[in-house]
């Protein structure tokens, strides 16, 4: 488990936005380009990165944008080639950077120093278990992490925040939590109490 955290999550998000399973008035999935377009078409951007996803749009198309933004979020489809090109591009990523010695020495460094952090691998174990990583990572990770749960909507802008509280809920109320393993283990996170020391 520890090991999937340094590439999974990172796919998972960002390859919401590859592909889409269809619906009722658009039976085939919906490809990237088409998400691309459709936001494109309506002057907005949508992206997703690093473990968030980022809609901007003009105030008369938030209910267009968040409907396809939550689309998006609920109905990936993960399809195997774009997975497949980005673990062999991680994979010959580091097999290049061992030809540099300045990244052999650091990443040595970083191993000694670090010898007892249970995410420390040296770059022959990265490359190992990123062969090990398959599609069914990817939606077992959507199912546990990316859900009402572990969400936070922050709006800003030119808005009416109770209009805009009731439309965000009449579009995504439908989305019910698939999961309880997320919660409870953000439930066990515990913040210690940082102070400044005396000066």
């Amino acid at each position: 488990a520890e090991q999937q955290q340094e590439v999974i999550p990172d796919l998972a998000v960002a390859h919401l936005f590859e592909e889409s399973n269809g619906t009722t008035e658009h039976p085939e999935p919906f490809s990237k380009k088409e998400h691309i377009d459709f936001f494109d078409a309506i002057g907005a951007q949508c992206s997703f990165n690093l473990g968030d996803a980022s809609l901007c749009c003009m105030p008369h198309d938030f209910d267009a944008a968040a409907q396809r933004l939550f689309h998006i979020l609920t109905q990936p489809t993960y399809p195997l080639k774009p997975f497949a090109i980005d673990i062999t591009n991680s994979i010959t990523d580091l097999v290049k950077s061992q030809e540099s010695a300045e990244h052999v020495a650091s990443t040595t460094l970083v191993h000694h120093l670090y010898q007892n952090c249970p995410w420390n691998y040296t770059d022959t174990e990265r490359i190992e278990h990123l062969k090990t990583h398959t599609r069914d990572d990817l939606f077992a990770f959507h199912k546990a992490w990316i859900n009402p749960n572990t969400m936070y909507i922050v709006l800003v802008g030119n808005i009416e925040p109770e209009e805009a509280q009731r439309k965000l809920e009449a579009i995504f109320s439908s989305w019910h939590n698939q999961s309880t393993i997320a919660a409870d283990q953000l439930n066990a996170i515990t913040i210690p109490t940082i102070t400044n020391p005396p000066a």
